[in-house]
């Protein structure tokens, strides 16, 4: 009885410990700012969930010019240790600024964060706009708690944000800490955060942003400078956020040749890998152009045999669809033949029908949630 009466508190401290961890990741990011360096943050981060953005030459280092860049990204899931609403949909992305000459030494200089996350039935609008102004707490107590004291606050505005989101007004708060044996201020931290949102009525979809930022206030008037002069690797760095969503080992989807069935089935079955679904080997993969009756695109003929993939495509329908509407059926069908989903289970891309054309927003919702609900 003792024995057992430990096991259970030695669970129940671990899990704490790790849902700590990735709490800290999450927002206690002045401490990482001038003390952690590349090697560092990119365990942290793995012990916490987060995965490293790599480029098609599996490069995960990038930079502005000036400063060494590392990007990672959590898909947001159970047992949401950083605090999310129960059911919470959405990704994290956290963009880590580094100086220094020597790359085991690199220090960090600034963090930009942002959450995504999906209002859905059983996550609504209020949950998330809690959760978001908890966070905002959680950030600047972490601050005042390393020694800053608050200095004063302005409002920014129309601010665009690591993804590519704009931000109508952030609140940005200077934070200053006293030198070691002094009464001077010597050190400053800048906070600053905004809320977003979009409303697609076309499918009905709510998405709710959160951006905040954390950086050393001496560096500021720097990164204000990199952010006038350049453009140009600003927007290498939009392609290379892209790159989490549209990249697998290197392999574009957007890029396979959209008449090689095969080859977009095989990049489906590495998008089940990379997020942790187990499947069954699969001994043959039988896709073919046939004519097929009414307005149907695409069906598949492998439902409940895990040996064998077969999908067939009706070739004038799908010479007339656009790329996203052609992932979006295939993503489909393989939801019946590889993941043998039935209509009607795990959301819309799932319905019964492709009932419009698609946008690779729509795309990637549709799927993430699909993909979270096989984990759940």
């Amino acid at each position: 009885m003792i024995k057992n009466i430990l096991l259970i508190y030695i669970f129940i401290l671990t899990f704490k410990i790790n849902g700590q961890t990735a709490k800290d990741f999450l927002v206690n990011d002045s401490e990482k700012i001038f003390k952690k360096n590349i090697t560092t943050i990119i365990s942290d981060g793995n012990n916490a969930g987060y995965s490293l953005n790599r480029n098609d030459k599996n490069e995960f280092i990038f930079t502005d010019g000036m400063h060494d860049i590392v990007i990672l990204k959590k898909t947001i899931d159970t047992p949401y240790s950083e605090g999310f609403p129960d059911n919470s949909i959405g990704w994290i992305f956290k963009k880590f600024y580094f100086s220094g000459s020597d790359i085991n030494k690199k220090i960090c200089i600034k963090i930009e964060s942002e959450i995504i996350l999906n209002k859905y039935s059983n996550v609504n609008a209020m949950q998330i706009k809690n959760y978001f102004n908890n966070l905002k707490k959680d950030i600047t107590s972490n601050i005042t708690k390393n020694k800053y004291e608050f200095f004063k606050s302005e409002n920014l505005l129309n601010l665009k944000s690591l993804t590519g989101q704009f931000y109508d007004i952030c609140l940005e708060q200077t934070f200053n800490k006293k030198c070691k044996d002094s009464q001077d201020f010597c050190e400053g931290i800048i906070f600053s955060c905004g809320e977003s949102y979009n409303f697609d009525r076309s499918n009905n979809q709510e998405d709710y942003y959160f951006s905040f930022t954390v950086k050393n206030k001496e560096m500021s008037e720097l990164f204000d400078m990199i952010t006038k002069t350049s453009s140009k690797s600003s927007k290498s760095m939009e392609n290379s956020i892209n790159n989490i969503r549209f990249v697998i080992n290197g392999v574009d989807m957007r890029k396979i040749n959209e008449y090689d069935l095969e080859s977009m089935i095989n990049f489906f079955l590495k998008d089940c890998n990379r997020s942790n679904i187990k499947l069954k080997d699969q001994n043959s993969i039988i896709a073919t152009f046939e004519p097929l009756e009414g307005s149907t695109i695409a069906l598949a003929y492998g439902f409940g045999d895990d040996s064998l993939i077969k999908i067939k495509v009706d070739p004038e329908k799908w010479m007339q669809a656009s790329i996203e509407k052609k992932w979006y059926v295939i993503y489909h069908e393989l939801g019946h033949d590889v993941l043998n989903l039935e209509h009607g289970q795990a959301g819309k891309m799932m319905f019964n029908f492709a009932d419009k054309e698609y946008t690779w927003d729509e795309f990637f919702m549709d799927k993430e949630y699909m993909f979270n609900n096989l984990k759940r």
